[in-house]
């Protein structure tokens, strides 16, 4: 089973449909999936959680605030480079 989405080309000629986007974007708040914090607006990263039942894979991507996000990106990095010491 191959973990990359497909994506079909779209043509150069076709319209591509337009997303409002609203001042609710804004207001909306959101629930750091790793503190519980709770914060307005975007997101400043997001997790990554895959798991499988039976054939179907199942991705999910939960919100991160920006102290968390910056916390998960630093461990990645370090653990990166302490696997290329080795």
């Amino acid at each position: 089973m191959s973990l990359c989405r497909q994506i079909r080309a779209t043509s150069v000629y076709e319209e591509l449909p337009v997303c409002p986007r609203g001042p609710s974007e804004k207001d909306q708040t959101y629930d750091c999936d790793l503190c519980g914090k709770t914060f307005e607006g975007q997101p400043a990263g997001s997790g990554l959680l895959l798991w499988t039942r039976g054939t179907e894979m199942r991705i999910e991507e939960p919100p991160l605030c920006e102290r968390c996000a910056a916390r998960v990106t630093g461990s990645a990095l370090y653990q990166w480079a302490m696997d290329d010491d080795e």
